[in-house]
């Protein structure tokens, strides 16, 4: 009998025990190589994307499509991983870059600093080098072996040199082993803050902002996460899933939702203001219409009795139109493509909304790009030329607003105060001050001069909140309002009036 005895672990329920804790274990293995290789994948198209965005001409910003173009992997686990790690990446750039250039050198590393530029040989390194050091240093929910791991895997892969980016993200993560920027900061460019290694000389020199502003701006462009701000058709807002700011728009997050498709636009908070400040009444032309937010905006109030809209670019314009008629606001205005700048002076209208191409330096937010550029190019001739075109557009006593999405003196204070028109009496137009800062912004919005430099710390959060406190509010009040709401910021924007 002790012969024919099975062992207990040859059992047939020890043997169903057995093979039931080994299909387990193989389905959670599966689970984890899947997750590995959705993340290797995540990596790849963020490499793929960085390659392009970081490493451009001076001239050039990265189109939005290749940001977009994440959209192209499977899982949305897996496009916001890849988006965090583009976004991360181009936000800390220059700190980034300066931390690389203790380790590495490479004449790509700060060219925006450096008033010159080499193209790179050794792109896919380069670029996998400053991936990997933005997980390492600002994404605190990747471990950092897994870091310098994945990486080097995706370097192999884009054909890059695998055995520099694992030495130098293997030193990186040796000498920041308390696993936060502070234990390993980077140098501060002239004497300033880490941030402004983000930015240009060149734009910092040009800002209309103080130092601290500056410095302040740079600071949030780095580390703010922006929000999905919604204008909508509805007063007041009747749109679900957002909350309403005291400027009027809806502030929500993640992605456009069909939901609002027939509702609302996508549209920053401060982007909504020079709209409101055309008067009401009478006939206005939108100049440089598209992609059309502010159009809807004239549109939907019903408080103009004529609207025409023109642009330049027939693809600009064809978008432009695809919102109005997803918006029924199609019928209420009038298109054109024409230049501007050409387009006959015999109609005349009661106002003129003249936001300008500029530089986008305040949508360092949503673009960090921009705080790259290094030159205005052929903008403030252009600038110039529209506002030419927009005041020969003007009945006598009617306005013109003026609006950019910069912080930039020359698009801004300065070129206004230096524009001379191109007539015989150059007096025929004046500055019209605003007398208060507008609705859902606090009062510093407005300037010595009377016009308005909305600053992303300027948007109110409450009704109240501009009398329970300033705008220059302490760091400690600054925390607690990010506890409030995740995204206490907007874009800056700039508008005047002319008349």
């Amino acid at each position: 009998r002790r012969q024919t005895e099975q062992p207990p672990f040859l059992r047939p329920s020890a043997i169903d025990d057995v093979m039931l804790l080994f299909a387990t274990a193989l389905c959670f293995a599966g689970i984890l190589v899947g997750e590995r290789k959705d993340e290797d994948a995540a990596r790849d198209a963020a490499l793929r994307v960085l390659s392009r965005t970081t490493l451009r001409s001076l001239e050039g910003f990265a189109p939005r499509g290749e940001i977009d173009g994440l959209s192209a992997l499977q899982q949305p686990r897996d496009r916001s991983f890849a988006r965090h790690l583009v976004s991360t990446t181009e936000r800390r750039l220059g700190e980034i870059d300066s931390l690389l250039a203790m380790y590495y050198q490479d004449a790509e590393l700060l060219w925006w600093r450096k008033g010159a530029r080499r193209a790179s040989r050794r792109r896919a390194t380069l670029t996998a080098l400053r991936l990997g050091a933005a997980q390492l240093l600002y994404c605190d929910g990747v471990p950092a072996r897994a870091a310098v791991h994945a990486t080097v895997e995706a370097t192999k892969r884009a054909g890059g040199n695998a055995k520099v980016v694992n030495g130098v993200l293997r030193a990186i993560q040796r000498d920041n082993q308390g696993g936060g920027k502070s234990d390993l900061p980077p140098p501060k460019p002239d004497g300033g803050s880490p941030s402004e290694a983000n930015a240009s000389p060149w734009l910092v020199g040009n800002s209309a902002l103080s130092e601290e502003e500056t410095r302040r701006y740079l600071e949030i462009a780095a580390t703010s996460t922006p929000s999905l701000d919604l204008s909508s058709l509805f007063t007041p807002p009747s749109l679900g899933g957002g909350v309403t700011l005291p400027c009027g728009s809806v502030r929500t997050s993640g992605a456009f939702d069909e939901r609002f498709g027939k509702g609302a636009w996508a549209q920053d908070a401060a982007a909504s203001v020079a709209a409101r400040c055309v008067p009401p009444g009478g006939s206005v032309l939108d100049m440089c219409a598209a992609p059309g937010g502010k159009t809807a905006q004239l549109a939907a109030s019903g408080a103009f009795s004529r609207i025409v809209a023109t642009d330049v670019s027939r693809k600009r314009l064809d978008r432009l139109r695809g919102n109005l008629e997803r918006l029924g606001l199609a019928d209420l205005v009038d298109l054109r493509r024409e230049d501007a700048t050409k387009a006959s002076d015999d109609e005349l209208f009661d106002a003129v909304l003249l936001d300008a191409p500029c530089s986008c330096s305040g949508t360092a937010r949503r673009r960090p790009e921009v705080l790259r550029k290094t030159t205005f190019g052929d903008l403030l001739e252009t600038q110039a030329n529209l506002l030419d075109a927009g005041l020969k557009k003007l009945k006598p006593g009617g306005t013109l607003v003026y609006s950019t999405c910069s912080i930039l003196r020359p698009e801004c204070q300065d070129h206004l105060a230096s524009f001379s028109p191109r007539r015989d009496d150059a007096s025929y137009y004046e500055r019209w001050p605003f007398e208060e800062a507008p609705a859902g912004f606090h009062a510093d919005a407005l300037t010595d001069d009377g016009d308005l430099m909305i600053l992303p710390w300027h948007l109110l959060l409450k009704l109240n909140e501009e009398d329970s406190e300033s705008s220059s509010s302490s760091e400690d009040s600054e925390s607690s309002q990010h506890e409030q709401q995740q995204d206490p910021y907007c874009d800056a924007h700039y508008v005047a009036r002319l008349q």
